[in-house]
């Protein structure tokens, strides 16, 4: 697999600002009307997950959160935010994250036309 920056500048541009919690800022969850942040995703169930990947993405979820408390970083751990949207960035699976990136952003602001 290719890494990130040999894909499609606006795969670039969202998995950055996703990994710096710059994705829909000033925005609300579509849920719960609070405001938005990267843990709506799991939290308020925001995303399907694909089946195929799911058993993966729980063991991926489970070990890097075990491995904050074995570090002694209970606090993260318990504000841990990783999510499907990780899992497809750290996967490489930049389509799937894309695809997700877009539902999400249908999801956040429905009224708004996509231009491309």
């Amino acid at each position: 697999m290719d890494s990130l920056f040999h894909q499609p500048i606006d795969i670039v541009r969202r998995a950055i600002e996703w990994r710096m919690n710059r994705s829909f800022t000033r925005a609300q969850c579509p849920k719960c009307r609070n405001p938005f942040n990267r843990s709506h995703v799991i939290k308020c169930e925001l995303l399907p997950f694909d089946e195929d990947l799911i058993e993966d993405f729980l063991k991926d979820y489970d070990t890097i959160q075990n491995d904050l408390r074995n570090a002694g970083k209970n606090t993260q751990a318990e504000k841990f935010t990783y999510s499907i949207m990780d899992f497809y960035l750290n996967g490489m699976y930049y389509e799937e994250f894309n695809e997700a990136f877009s539902s999400l952003k249908r999801l956040i602001y429905p009224l708004q036309v996509d231009p491309g």
